[in-house]
């Protein structure tokens, strides 16, 4: 019991800023290409999903308080990304979910430069060109400044993958996050 009132009385002599959680708004698409035998047969949904999955489990060793909130529209970086500031879109996400941030990530092929015909013999033969390996493309926005920071960057499969270029995904997602934070002036535990 008398550990509880310490507890309680430490939240009481905190600002109201500092108790309540950090939240980030988590968006994610996916579009891999079936023609390219690295995908091992994803498919956009499966795969956004374990995107989620992953990204969340990072965002939480932001903070103890940070609370991430998955969008389950597909769309929103596609339309993140189309669009630059001032997107009002972008503003409605950030009212609607309440978030400090809003992240968004999309992985896709690069612009085929062979024809279907053409990936299919590259894909038969095991020894898919890395210039056709797919992008991620990130992008951060400050709920409150509306400040974006954006990256691309391009994936290559890794053999300690649990599954295809999660290790790059990881990765490169952690540093961008930690570089959006800086830039943002964003402490959200």
């Amino acid at each position: 019991m008398k550990k509880f009132i310490v507890f309680c009385f430490f939240l009481l002599a905190l600002p109201a800023w500092a108790r309540q959680p950090g939240t980030v708004a988590l968006a994610a698409s996916a579009r891999p290409e079936a023609y390219w035998s690295f995908w091992l047969g994803e498919n956009a949904a499966g795969y956004r999903q374990k995107m989620l999955a992953v990204v969340h489990a990072l965002l939480l060793t932001t903070g103890a308080d940070t609370r991430v909130i998955e969008l389950a529209d597909p769309s929103v970086p596609d339309q993140l990304n189309r669009d630059r500031a001032p997107w009002p879109r972008h503003q409605v996400v950030c009212r609607d979910t309440r978030a400090d941030v809003l992240l968004s990530l999309r992985v896709e092929d690069p612009l085929p430069v062979l024809s279907p015909w053409q990936a299919d013999l590259f894909s038969n033969r095991g020894d898919v060109p890395s210039a056709h390996w797919p992008n991620l493309y990130l992008i951060a926005h400050d709920c409150s400044s509306g400040n974006r920071l954006s990256e691309h960057l391009a994936l290559s499969p890794r053999a300690q993958d649990q599954f295809v270029f999660e290790t790059d995904l990881l990765a490169y997602t952690g540093a961008f996050w930690d570089k959006a934070l800086t830039r943002f002036a964003l402490k959200l535990d």
